[in-house]
């Protein structure tokens, strides 16, 4: 009980860092352009996972060609969220940016041809009712702040989908190798069907 209410609290706290980064970075781009601050932001970021990458060893070459996909992919999306919150308010951008958890499941449906479950069907609708709400009711047309926030959105559920394939592959081969069959080797077969040889008879 003790582990779950850590658990919990802990999410608390994730989503409340979350949450403040958009006032943040809304406040940051009073000073400074979009594209120089994502460039600080993530060389800073960058810097300090490699240096936990090469003292873990945890670089193999394999991991180089899918992390430069999953890069461009993440810099779309905080390049649209950025470029987004020049023209919108900070919470308008979360709610919109929030979207990506109900496109997750019609992302890994265009990639890898996943059913999409029913409740996702829900969500959506859900969804989409709130967004029309929020951009100002239905006849209302959305900015292009709006537009390129929903467009981080869309990269954010590929980058999430995307980032669970390695994962996926994984556990397939973990299923995979208990079933094996191993081939039989001589020292593994019986004694009765190996062949004696002349020096022995």
């Amino acid at each position: 009980m003790k582990t779950h209410w850590l658990a919990v609290t802990a999410l608390f706290f994730v989503a409340t860092a979350w949450g403040a980064t958009f006032t943040l970075v809304k406040s940051a781009l009073a000073r400074i352009a979009p594209e120089p601050f994502i460039v600080f932001r993530f060389l800073l970021a960058g810097a300090i996972l490699l240096l936990f990458a090469f003292a873990l060893r945890q670089l193999p070459r394999a991991a180089i060609a899918p992390g430069v996909i999953l890069g461009l992919v993440l810099f779309g999306a905080y390049w649209c969220q950025t470029r987004g919150l020049l023209t919108i308010s900070p919470s308008r951008s979360a709610f919109l940016t929030g979207l990506y958890v109900v496109m997750v499941p019609f992302a890994d449906r265009v990639l890898y041809s996943t059913r999409i479950p029913f409740a996702a069907w829900i969500g959506s609708a859900l969804a989409l009712f709130g967004t029309a709400l929020i951009i100002g009711g239905v006849d209302a047309r959305p900015t292009f702040g709006d537009l390129r926030t929903i467009g981080c959105a869309v990269c954010s559920a590929l980058h999430v989908v995307l980032s669970a394939k390695p994962r996926r592959r994984r556990a397939r081969s973990r299923r995979a190798s208990p079933g094996r069959a191993k081939s039989p080797s001589p020292s593994s077969s019986p004694p009765s069907s190996r062949r004696r040889s002349p020096s022995s008879r």
